[in-house]
């Protein structure tokens, strides 16, 4: 009895160890206050004990049970917000490397998990909010807490799109801060250099079956190279000025397509970037997110000072990346809705199902 009791003050110890640090990497003190509790229930059981003294049987019985099942709750989201993520696969933008339906487990800690700070949550909701919704600045209340790892190009990632981040997207990391990228016949150049495309990614393919009739079709570089009884194929590319595709920013509508795009600079942080008449549109979105206004607010302004004949220097406070879909002529992507913040980063894949 005595060694049992030793072994579990030591590993209480241990767990106060462990709270602490956690306290200092994450600064949560909710969630500390609740691994406090989980702890102490898994080896000295103090609050157990005082709880049986202070109630009847029959409540202790109901708080037991109650807290059995609060803690398993909160234990799992605790899970889910620090350590793994799980998500289905709803599309075939990642084709032929996940499948529509697929379950994939994210490793959130690999980045650090990006946790909400509840403090300037409030601030920002009571000082920011104009009436509209859209206009509340949530810059700043996402803190991404330091990881193990870095976000490196090829990386498949899990992140969320727009302010409320109610929907996840899984793509693929292909432009980093800092990078220039462009893509052209559907290849894509980074700073200059072709990337070389891994066998699973997949285009569209056509061939001239008569002389009004193309047959289109989609295949995988791998299938492409093995495919032993194909006919004469090429990529089914969409040209600039012919074919309009759902494109980032607006205004390269008619000139920017899924396989010709860019050139456009990736924002990095700290650098800074002289805003034009002529560049504003590529980066209007995030430098009013991030200076807490609305964009419509931030281009009027901008507006008045190009009539003015000036310009303005901004520098960045978030690092930004460029995705794509591996499904590359059938995917929703940064082609379609821009860089996507370091913030908005949920985890890296995983585990697959």
């Amino acid at each position: 009895m005595k060694r049992r009791a030793i072994l579990k003050k030591i590993l209480f110890a241990a767990c106060l160890l462990a709270i602490a640090i956690f306290v200092f990497w994450s600064k949560q003190f909710l969630w500390a206050l609740f691994l406090f509790f989980l702890a102490d229930c898994l080896t000295l059981r103090l609050s157990a004990s005082y709880l049986q003294k202070v109630l009847s049987a029959r409540l202790y019985t109901i708080a037991q049970y109650s807290g059995i099942l609060t803690f398993s709750i909160l234990l799992a989201i605790f899970c889910r917000t620090f350590i793994l993520g799980v998500y289905f696969i709803p599309s075939s933008s990642m084709e032929r490397t996940l499948s529509k339906g697929d379950v994939v487990i994210i490793n959130r800690l690999v980045y650090g998990p990006v946790v909400t700070d509840p403090i300037k949550e409030i601030v920002t909701k009571a000082f920011f909010s104009t009436g509209n919704k859209k206009d509340i600045h949530e810059a700043g209340i996402d803190q991404r807490l330091p990881g193990y790892g870095k976000i490196y190009r090829d990386d498949i990632i899990v992140f969320g799109k727009g302010e409320k981040q109610t929907q996840s997207y899984i793509k693929r990391v292909i432009g980093l801060p800092g990078d220039t990228l462009n893509i052209t016949e559907s290849i894509v150049f980074i700073n200059g250099k072709a990337l070389e495309e891994k066998p699973s990614y997949v285009f569209e393919y056509q061939n001239r079956l008569d002389r009004n009739t193309d047959q289109v079709f989609s295949l995988s570089n791998e299938e492409l190279q093995n495919a032993t009884r194909l006919p004469p194929v090429v990529r089914n590319l969409h040209k600039p000025y012919r074919t309009v595709d759902n494109i980032f920013p607006e205004e390269k509508l008619s000139e920017w397509t899924r396989d010709y795009y860019g050139a456009v600079i990736i924002p990095k942080k700290g650098t800074s970037l002289t805003v034009t008449n002529q560049n504003y549109y590529l980066y209007s979105k995030i430098i009013a997110r991030e200076r807490g206004i609305s964009e419509t607010a931030y281009t009027r302004s901008l507006q008045k000072k190009f009539e003015q004949g000036s310009a303005e220097t901004y520098t960045f406070q978030e690092n930004y990346y460029f995705v794509l879909g591996d499904n590359r002529h059938f995917s929703t992507d940064s082609r379609a809705f821009g860089y996507i913040s370091e913030n908005k980063i949920k985890g890296r894949l995983w585990l697959v199902f």
